[in-house]
């Protein structure tokens, strides 16, 4: 019986892998988007090796062990523990300039790396070198104004350096690439956490306006998170007015671009530094007198 059905298996993987090719094919010669094309028979097949074809699930067919898992991957922060970053979620750090959005994600890449979770950054404004001098002034305690002068190197440890954090440095991230290169890091790397800095610098498919481009991020983000079981955070910025007002804590409505930011993520915080706004008082101030 267990060959036969194994037989049965097989037959059946046969026929889906050909119905997929002629899909393709079909989409092709019908002038379809060949990366669209691409993207789609990719995301089909990592779904039928994960056995995934199915996206129908019975409560009756949930294993009672799985409430003993732990539920996804933490912070690191102590004040955050409560936080759990389960996998398909979106997470969104959202922040004006100098509010610590990089610097946040940064260390949280950090602590989940050195508790041997694999991550995957992309960094859309900074190079590989520029994120690799900042995780070292975090773990090292390093001023990050000396290691660019570049007379610190005796006092940089090799730990930080050997800890499983790949960075893609490549600008104009799309939903596509995002996929296909989360898909294939997954596969070789087990990478347990992505993140994205930042969502504003990501590129779009359409050619609409601002609103309709980031509701096509935010929406493309949380279904790669969903399709590939992975838990993603992403900085995004907030809208200029907020420093135009008198309270200067931000709320979700603020949120640079579009509301479906909102609806889309999980979570969502907001790095707050009165200092910034304290600072910049005091100089307005000196600078009158």
């Amino acid at each position: 019986v267990l060959s036969h059905a194994k037989a049965l298996r097989e037959h059946a993987m046969r026929r889906r892998v050909i119905g997929l090719a002629q899909e393709s094919i079909n989409k092709v010669s019908e002038l379809e988007p060949i990366n669209s094309v691409v993207e789609d028979l990719q995301q089909s097949l990592y779904r039928l090796t994960q056995r995934q074809s199915s996206s129908v699930r019975w409560l009756s067919d949930t294993p009672m062990e799985h409430f003993d898992e732990i539920v996804g991957v933490k912070t690191g922060f102590h004040d955050l523990d409560w936080l759990h970053m389960e996998k398909g979620s979106m997470i969104v750090v959202g922040g004006r300039p100098s509010m610590g959005k990089t610097a946040f994600c940064l260390k949280v890449a950090l602590n989940n790396a050195k508790a041997a979770v694999p991550v995957l950054i992309y960094s859309l404004e900074m190079s590989h070198r520029q994120v690799a001098r900042r995780l070292v002034s975090m773990h090292d305690n390093i001023p990050l104004a000396e290691l660019r002068k570049g007379k610190m190197k005796g006092a940089i440890s090799d730990t930080v350096l050997a800890l499983p954090i790949a960075v893609d440095e490549s600008g104009g991230l799309s939903i596509q690439r995002l996929r296909s290169t989360t898909r294939r890091m997954i596969e070789q790397f087990h990478i347990g956490l992505v993140i994205i800095d930042y969502l504003q610098l990501m590129t779009a498919g359409t050619d609409g306006n601002e609103y309709e481009r980031i509701t096509q991020l935010s929406l493309g983000i949380k279904n790669t998170a969903k399709d590939l079981a992975i838990p993603i955070m992403v900085a995004c910025q907030l809208n200029r007015k907020l420093e135009s007002g008198t309270d200067k804590k931000p709320s979700m409505a603020d949120l640079r671009g579009s509301g479906a930011i909102e609806q889309d993520a999980d979570v969502i915080l907001f790095p707050y530094r009165p200092y910034v706004y304290d600072k910049q008082k005091h100089a307005t101030s000196d600078a009158s007198v």
